[in-house]
């Protein structure tokens, strides 16, 4: 059965469908990208640049800079290009089979809500003293709640960890919460420095968005 051939809910929300008739996921993707070069051409410029204007700053944030929430899931670290890559290839891969089924529009408004959303919680951990106070920036957030919600829609499909292990991708998110879990809690998750309670921050949204079936659209005129 094609994935065009089930019953569910979609919208296909005009120009929201557009760009070649690919929909919204491209555009998220294209975007964070442009961003990212943006980041990279600004760096040396007198204040820091994009980055430092966008960054999740948990100082800035209580000061009243709360754009910062949003702004900072268009950023990706200017070193790290796994971190960009990775995440945007999971975008593109699960992004676009969750917008064929919600819709354009109802996808954007999960993404941008859901990386909100996670960097809220971490912003939480931060002021309880449950995560470190430091600056963080990408879209693992967003991008670990699309998976999520995947992984509850398409249980039993087959995904390639680390493009070599295939494993079924509830399999692999339920590793991946683990692991972001320990690393929260102190255990030494990978050489880099992670922002575990973003990630799980979008777990549990993801989580909550499947199971409340919620539609974020419908809240809006």
């Amino acid at each position: 059965m094609g994935i065009y051939d089930r019953e569910y809910y979609r919208d296909d929300g005009g120009n929201w469908g557009g760009w070649g008739g690919r929909g919204a996921t491209p555009w998220l993707v294209g975007i964070t990208v442009a961003v990212w070069f943006g980041q990279l051409l600004t760096r040396d410029a007198r204040g820091g640049g994009l980055t430092e204007w966008a960054v999740y700053d948990p100082r800035l944030i209580l000061d009243g800079q709360v754009w910062r929430l949003l702004t900072s899931v268009f950023l990706h670290s200017e070193r790290q290009l796994l971190h960009i890559v990775f995440n945007m290839i999971v975008l593109w891969w699960a992004g676009r089979q969750l917008e064929d089924r919600y819709g354009p529009k109802e996808f954007v408004a999960f993404y941008l809500t859901a990386g909100v959303f996670a960097n809220l919680v971490n912003l939480a951990a931060q002021v309880a003293g449950l995560a470190p106070w430091v600056s963080v920036l990408g879209a693992s957030g967003a991008v670990t709640a699309t998976l999520v919600v995947f992984a509850f829609l398409y249980p039993r499909q087959q995904i390639l960890v680390m493009f070599v292990i295939p494993m079924p991708i509830w399999a692999a998110v339920v590793l991946y919460v683990v692991l972001d879990v320990l690393g929260a809690l102190g255990g030494r998750v990978g050489n880099e420095p992670v922002a575990y309670v973003v990630h799980l921050g979008g777990a549990l949204f993801g989580a909550i968005y499947y199971l409340g079936n919620l539609r974020l659209t419908s809240f809006l005129p």
